[in-house]
């Protein structure tokens, strides 16, 4: 480990980011254009043809409203969340706040699952869960990005808890009750609209997304992937 490294990630964070590469369900890097599946095989597929801009590491996936540009991949098995608990995480970085515009999303017709900036006054980041009635619960982050700015957003339901919660940057949890069982779509998994080139389609990039079915991520672990973003990504 060199010098900035010591300095960045005190002791344990290196154990807690092998920590993390286990319990990860699916994890895109998307440095390379290749739109790869750094964990198993839900490697994703372009809809009219998604480019490669800078990322937060390295590359990240570019996205045109114009175009309809997305990444997906047919549902399956691990990433469809079921009625447990999961954590969503992403980098995005909107070329501007106009429309609403999905950064993560599982959904069909009557049941969406999604993490998306929404353009309603207040303008912020919101997550959408809906459950299996289908009733759509959202929790809003309260946190209105800027253009041209990377932020990191954590996304997760807790079971236990009764929640379903969203953070930005590493700052206020807001948190939504969600007593229901949630639907389990069997809509694609997309990344940058709701689906494959077809709605509330994201214009920017977006970087370091990854899947965690089963775990609600900690403070700290979520803290480790944040910082990690300085000098040592979480897959690399």
């Amino acid at each position: 480990m060199s010098v900035l490294q010591r300095l960045m990630f005190p002791a344990g964070y290196v154990r807690v980011l092998r920590s993390l590469r286990r319990k990860a369900t699916a994890y895109w890097t998307l440095n390379s254009g290749s739109w790869l599946d750094s964990v198993g095989s839900n490697n994703l597929a372009e809809t009219n043809d998604v480019t490669l801009g800078t990322g937060i590491q390295g590359g990240a996936a570019q996205f045109t409203i114009a175009a309809s540009t997305t990444l997906s991949i047919a549902d399956n098995a691990a990433l469809s969340m079921g009625d447990g608990e999961f954590t969503w995480i992403a980098w995005p970085n909107l070329d501007a706040k106009v429309g609403q515009q999905a950064i993560i999303s599982k959904r069909n017709v009557a049941q969406e699952n999604a993490l998306y900036y929404e353009p309603a006054v207040p303008d912020e980041y919101s997550f959408i869960l809906t459950d299996n009635v289908p009733t759509a619960v959202v929790v809003e982050s309260n946190y209105s990005p800027t253009a041209g700015v990377w932020d990191f957003v954590a996304a997760w339901r807790d079971k236990i808890a009764q929640t379903i919660n969203i953070q930005v940057n590493m700052g206020t949890i807001n948190s939504t009750a969600f007593t229901g069982t949630v639907a389990d779509s069997d809509g694609a998994f997309v990344l940058g609209g709701l689906a494959a080139g077809a709605s509330s389609i994201l214009g920017g990039r977006i970087d370091e997304v990854g899947i965690f079915k089963g775990v609600v991520l900690t403070q700290n672990e979520l803290n480790v992937i944040y910082r990690s973003r300085v000098c040592r990504p979480l897959w690399r």
